[in-house]
């Protein structure tokens, strides 16, 4: 899986810089979904014995469990610090769709390359005017180790960009969203590419001869030392008696109009409808994130259902 190419929003959480990835916004819906049979709440602690805690002083127990994996106190304390919140309910639940998507992800063989995890913390470090130890030393007084950083961090990147790189490979527009947006947004016209031999009307009886033998404008062409034109044209481009024959034409025909000093000989290349008015490549870009949002909330939906999620405080 590479990672390398995805790009990530840079903003300031707290006293460091990170991450805000493509389906952030999904977060937003965690506290409607999160009510599925398989959420277990177990009263213990409360969330506001945590948010007093001294930095530098917490316990390391377990808060909460995703499939029997546990979430540790200090996870949700990184989790605050991260998105930049003092609401640890909220965190919480981000930091559980988090963990289900990280374990969806290490079923399907995917995982964070460490190279790309050390430039990231570089990058937040840099971010902030800071050396990585620097940073580091931020997040000791915060109560938060160098390695339950990274481990949080782990997770998080692939649980964000790893799963946007995940569906974009599983994503795609087929030729009939396209022509969907087209009618939708496009004003269609409908065009013609013919190609043109203008023959002088000397050459009449050669240009008859040769028409027996090839359909081919470019070989008759040759014969008669001429050029034959490529030409994408609309009703009305060409002059009033050519245009007409080649409005009446199917694809392959030739046809033929004369003119004061020449013969127009057109063959018809293709017929196509095209749009106007119409940026293509944004409304499939939005068309796709569109997409890709929906998928993203329905692998994330059906793992809510079918995983076992404890949570220990209330």
């Amino acid at each position: 899986m590479r990672l390398n190419n995805h790009k990530i929003l840079i903003y300031t959480l707290s006293f460091f810089t990170a991450f805000g990835l493509s389906f952030a916004e999904s977060h937003k819906d965690t506290a409607k979904s999160q009510k599925t049979t398989n959420t277990k709440i177990v009263q213990d602690n409360n969330f506001d014995e945590l948010l007093n805690k001294t930095p530098g002083t917490l316990v390391n127990r377990v808060i909460a469990s995703v499939n029997g994996e546990p979430i540790l106190e200090s996870d949700l304390k990184i989790a605050m610090v991260y998105f930049g919140t003092k609401d640890a309910k909220t965190a919480l639940k981000q930091l559980i769709d988090i963990y289900l998507i990280y374990q969806y992800l290490s079923s399907q063989h995917m995982a964070t390359p460490e190279s790309f995890l050390d430039q990231t913390i570089k990058d937040m470090a840099s971010q902030n005017h800071l050396t990585v130890e620097q940073l580091y030393e931020e997040l000791r007084k915060q109560g938060i180790s160098p390695k339950e950083f990274r481990d949080f961090l782990r997770k998080e990147i692939l649980a964000t960009a790893g799963f946007g790189e995940y569906l974009r490979k599983e994503v795609k527009l087929t030729p009939t969203d396209i022509e969907l947006l087209k009618l939708k947004y496009g004003k269609p016209k409908l065009e013609r590419d013919i190609e043109l031999l203008i023959v002088p009307k000397k050459d009449k009886d050669k240009l008859s001869k040769l028409l027996n033998s090839t359909t081919s404008l470019k070989t008759i062409a040759d014969k008669l030392g001429l050029t034959p034109q490529e030409l994408e044209v609309t009703k009305g481009d060409l002059k009033k008696n050519l245009d007409e024959q080649v409005w009446k034409a199917s694809k392959g025909d030739i046809v033929f109009a004369e003119g004061e000093n020449n013969i127009y000989v057109a063959k018809v290349k293709n017929i196509k409808l095209v749009y106007q008015n119409i940026d293509l490549d944004k409304l499939k870009k939005k068309l796709l994130e569109e997409k890709m949002k929906k998928k993203y909330d329905e692998i994330l939906n059906k793992l809510k259902k079918e995983s076992y999620i404890k949570i220990y405080l209330q």
